[in-house]
């Protein structure tokens, strides 16, 4: 079974969006079950890209979040629902040395946090 494709304006954090997708290992689905709320995840995360006003990655956020484990697939799901986007630049990570793309918050994620 697929997941549905979200389009901006059609999900609220407050809708409920899977913590473990169909095709993650055992593993995940086990970790994503042990996450409690992800909209404290979700707003967190959008706090943090609120803060950069160029953008940053989401290692960035994700460090910089109380939420760094469930963060990854959150910044996933706040880019499906249309509350981030890709700047279209990228920078390198100092930890990988792999090109990461910079995500800003949109005018939907301000008025998400707004809320």
């Amino acid at each position: 079974m697929s997941e549905p494709t979200i389009h901006a304006g059609q999900m609220t954090l407050a809708d409920a969006l899977p913590h473990a997708r169909n095709t993650d290992p055992a593993t995940s689905k086990q970790a994503a079950a042990r996450i409690t709320n992800k909209r404290t995840i979700m707003l967190d995360l959008l706090r943090v890209f609120a803060r950069f006003e160029n953008g940053c990655t989401a290692e960035t956020a994700c460090g910089l979040s109380d939420h760094l484990n469930g963060g990854w697939k959150r910044v996933s799901d706040l880019k499906a629902l249309g509350y981030l986007s890709d700047t279209g630049y990228t920078m390198t990570s100092a930890r990988t040395g792999r090109k990461q793309a910079l995500l800003v918050i949109t005018p939907s994620g301000k008025d998400e946090l707004a809320r």
